[in-house]
């Protein structure tokens, strides 16, 4: 039976097996990084002393797992250590590029973050506040070998590339609409897709609990001969089903094309003004998180503060602790172009 250690005992017993592993006490150390809403995750950098990557793995969920007894320290230590010898195949990557302002300033972007969640945070980065949230900047790196990887900037970022903040908000306004253009889609075209990617590898407890024996044998032949055609036949069929079984209001998301950070998007130039517009109609917005937001057309809600439960409620129960937004409702005026918080 195990017995319950804390975080720092834990992370002790890594850090000695890891300095065995590699019989040098300097390739291993320990990193706490903050993330986003204050919260803090625990790892172990692996210093590769042939490279300028040193992979920090954290290790939050091998922690619960250990306690569980699922996982043994042995087993935690050689994921940790197939991480490290994974890494040391990439090679080098020249971080030299980011002192020179001329060439990262066309890479500077925005996100949105909840402000009262990052005070510390924003006590060392540049901010701008919105509503209740806060405008933070990145730096987004261009190289297959990272993938999808960004740089936070700092203050000290500021001062090395002699610029002020209100320059940065100014490029990155400017930027982050051409790097992250938005993307608005109806509800239930995001649940299709969801639910046909889905279909791949949930499809037949998707078909027994929505459609019936008679529905299902129909479209064999279509099945067999054009699965891609059949799987469309089926989803539709699915979201009829799933929107007859619920008071449903209508509702559109707002993300960008790469659904990271997409919150954002509710602050490009123009794309609340021109979606009121198309409507003719005022709405509310509420932040499904710092992913993307959802706008729901105003049709006299009996009670718009149900929006706000909603909101809250999922992001108690739905959302991960460091992709939660914000709990509040927006409502957007499009004749007036005004945005207020609820």
């Amino acid at each position: 039976m195990y017995k319950e250690i804390t975080m720092d005992e834990f992370l002790e017993m890594i850090c000695s097996a890891l300095k065995d592993f590699y019989g040098n006490e300097n390739r291993v150390r320990r990193a706490n990084v903050r993330k986003n809403n204050g919260i803090i995750l625990h790892g172990v950098t692996l210093i590769n002393e042939n490279s300028n990557i040193s992979p920090t793995v954290y290790v939050d969920d091998f922690y619960e797992e250990y306690n569980k007894g699922c996982l043994t320290m042995g087993e935690i230590v050689n994921s940790i250590i197939k991480v490290g010898e994974e890494h040391a195949k990439e090679g080098d990557f020249s971080m030299d590029f980011f002192t020179d302002f001329e060439k990262v300033k066309s890479r500077l972007v925005f996100k949105l973050v909840n402000t009262e969640k990052n005070r510390e945070l924003l006590k060392d980065i540049p901010s701008f506040p919105y509503m209740d949230m806060s405008y933070i900047f990145y730096c987004i790196l261009d190289n297959e070998m990272l993938g999808e990887a960004s740089i936070l900037v700092y203050n000290n970022h500021l001062k090395l590339w002699n610029i002020e903040k209100e320059e940065l908000l100014a490029l990155a306004r400017k930027n982050t609409p051409l790097h992250l253009p938005a993307k608005i889609s109806s509800m239930e075209d995001v649940m299709r897709s969801i639910i046909k990617e889905d279909l791949l590898h949930k499809c037949d407890e998707y078909m027994e609990t929505y459609l019936s024996e008679e529905e299902l044998s129909h479209d064999d032949e279509l099945r067999m001969k054009e699965p891609e055609q059949w799987l469309e036949v089926m989803a539709d069929r699915l979201l009829d089903r799933i929107f007859d079984m619920r008071d449903s209001f209508p509702m559109y998301v707002v993300t960008n094309q790469k659904k990271l950070y997409g919150a954002a998007c509710m602050t490009y130039d123009g794309l609340l003004e021109n979606f009121g517009k198309r409507l003719q109609k005022n709405f509310y917005i509420l932040p499904s998180s710092v992913h993307e937001i959802i706008l729901v057309p105003d049709e006299n809600l009996e009670d718009a503060q149900r929006l706000q439960s909603m909101v809250r409620e999922v992001n108690e129960t739905q959302v991960s602790g460091e992709e939660v937004l914000t709990d509040s409702v927006y409502y957007y005026d499009w004749q007036e172009d005004i945005i207020s918080r609820l």
